[in-house]
């Protein structure tokens, strides 16, 4: 996902010169991970893509609370708590759309196949000029972590056990 989101920023930055936001990309260096750090050397934009490397919980939640849009562009999730922990913030949220990322999220995350720069790209300029409606969204953000509880998720499982063992 991440050399996806780099492509994506580049066709961005292709398709709308004007701008010229940076790509923040949080996290520490995983095993299999030079190609996107190759794919951000050899960028026309290269000065503009910046890794943080490891961020600790205060520092995520700092970037999350200053950024202009967050991209969540794992092709694959278990369960989508990345969502939750952006919505600490008040910024659109753009996933990609993978199924555990959607179902977190529901309507308050904008979706977009991230294998796709051309159209991610797209969305990137609406959600960043504003051409689509993207006021601070935090109390509805607020609201919607609140039904992903562990108290919730206890009584969901305690009401799945019952039901199949009610059959």
């Amino acid at each position: 996902g991440v050399l996806e989101m780099i492509r994506s920023y580049e066709e961005y930055r292709k398709q709308f010169p004007g701008h010229s936001e940076k790509l923040v990309l949080c996290g520490q260096r995983l095993w299999n991970f030079d190609s996107p750090f190759k794919a951000a050397r050899q960028s026309l934009f290269s000065q503009d893509i910046l890794f943080t490397g490891y961020v600790t919980e205060r520092e995520l939640e700092n970037w999350y609370q200053h950024s202009s849009l967050t991209a969540i562009p794992s092709l694959y999730e278990g369960f989508g708590l990345p969502v939750l922990e952006a919505m600490r913030a008040k910024a659109p949220i753009l996933i990609h759309e993978a199924k555990a990322l959607s179902e977190v999220g529901g309507n308050l995350v904008y979706k977009t196949d991230i294998k796709n720069p051309e159209a991610t790209a797209k969305i990137i300029h609406r959600l960043l000029s504003g051409e689509i409606q993207s006021l601070d969204r935090s109390p509805e953000y607020q609201r919607h972590r609140q039904s992903f509880t562990w108290s919730h998720c206890a009584k969901e499982t305690f009401n799945v056990y019952r039901k199949v063992l009610s059959l």
